[in-house]
């Protein structure tokens, strides 16, 4: 697609978005938790360690389907959107946590869908 871009429209797409090579501690307090669609939960852990991970489980159709359940860890990219360490599927997916008190837990995950957080 970027090059039928670039021949017809002069138009270059940008690069797609990669970790820090060296990325800094991530604040999870605003992102920890579970956020939920009519497909998957995505919650959003750290460990001991302090790596950060979310572990997407499918659920409905997507469970009907056969779509298993998958753990990423990730790393700080730019504010409160963090990014996924390894490539996957030829991308590293960004994982932007938006909505809610600037000081306070987001209310949305944002991955090309929003997931709203759920009650605690």
């Amino acid at each position: 697609m970027g090059h039928m871009l670039r021949e017809l429209a002069d138009v270059d797409l940008p690069a797609m978005p990669v970790p820090p090579a060296d990325p800094q501690p991530v604040d999870v307090g605003r992102f920890l938790g579970t956020y939920s669609s009519r497909m998957f939960d995505n919650t959003v852990t750290q460990d001991d360690e302090g790596r950060v991970r979310v572990t997407c489980v499918p659920k409905g159709l997507a469970a009907d389907m056969g779509m298993e359940t998958t753990t990423v860890e990730l790393v700080a990219f730019d504010g409160d959107t963090l990014i996924a360490k390894e490539e996957e599927h030829g991308f590293h997916q960004p994982y932007a946590f938006v909505g809610g008190a600037p000081d306070g837990p987001a209310q949305f995950l944002h991955t090309g869908g929003a997931d709203r957080r759920s009650a605690q």
